[in-house]
């Protein structure tokens, strides 16, 4: 994640420089987001007795959280734009399963107190390009082009619920980057009301693929501030050798934008 932020530096130094030597005045809007997102995911780590991979969130009794969110945008030019995502999430949790359950491949008793952890830091920098943008400002279409880079892992540890004795503790990470090609749609009823949508995303076969969508309803305020709301989701599968891992996020979310 390092590198992304160094890069992510070079990358806004050079197209603001870019910006100024042909005489254009960047805009930038910072918008921040608390995100009620619940989870559905599965793992290569643990399954049932038939080898059927389980619902996690379901089998550890993951509860919805709220995760911030930061997004800021920089305007150079009236079509064209960049944009840099970033956030983190995590989940904890710890619940007695009353089965066998197959961990690691390895066996476990007929009652297991499964904790388990989830997190996920996932970064997206892109450039934006309107294909469509009437002067009044009422409607707009971009195109979307990204690299999408994160680190997703998932913790368990299996104790016996009575005995203090810990059975196995193991975990399944999923790290990379890919870029993302995607659209994204905005109508402007009135001066002070928008509504958007976008959805981006990229296949790379047998090692994963990423989908992110969403749709929001923005007021503006004020020319420096404005709320919005909506609703999102993020997809993400991948593989690395021999762990493998589905995670899907999804929930509606609530933020405030900043223009300066």
């Amino acid at each position: 994640m390092n590198r992304i932020a160094v890069s992510t530096l070079a990358f806004c130094l050079v197209l603001n420089g870019a910006a100024a030597a042909q005489d254009v005045s960047p805009a930038f809007r910072l918008t921040l987001r608390g995100w009620w997102a619940d989870v559905d995911a599965e793992t290569s780590l643990v399954k049932d007795l038939f080898g059927g991979r389980i619902d996690i969130d379901d089998e550890l009794g993951i509860d919805t959280e709220t995760v911030p969110e930061a997004r800021l945008r920089l305007q150079l030019k009236p079509r064209h734009a960049i944009e840099l995502r970033l956030l983190h999430l995590s989940y904890d949790a710890d619940e007695t399963v009353i089965r066998p359950l197959l961990f690691d491949d390895s066996l476990t008793a007929l009652f297991n107190r499964l904790k388990g952890e989830i997190t996920l830091t996932y970064a997206r920098l892109g450039w934006r390009w309107a294909i469509v943008a009437p002067d009044n400002g009422r409607f707009r279409l971009e195109t979307m082009l990204d690299i999408v880079g994160g680190e997703a892992t998932a913790e368990y540890k299996v104790e016996l619920p009575i005995v203090p004795y810990t059975f196995d503790k193991d975990e399944v990470e999923v790290a990379g980057a890919l870029p993302t090609l995607g659209l994204a749609a905005a109508v402007a009823p009135a001066d002070w009301l928008e509504l958007a949508a976008e959805v981006s995303g990229m296949t790379a076969g047998k090692y994963g693929r990423v989908l992110d969508y969403e749709a929001l309803l923005r007021i503006k305020l004020a020319d420096w501030f404005g709320i919005e709301g909506g609703y999102r989701g993020l997809y993400i599968k991948g593989s690395d050798g021999d762990d493998e891992a589905k995670f899907d996020f999804h929930g509606p979310f609530a933020g405030l934008s900043l223009s300066f």
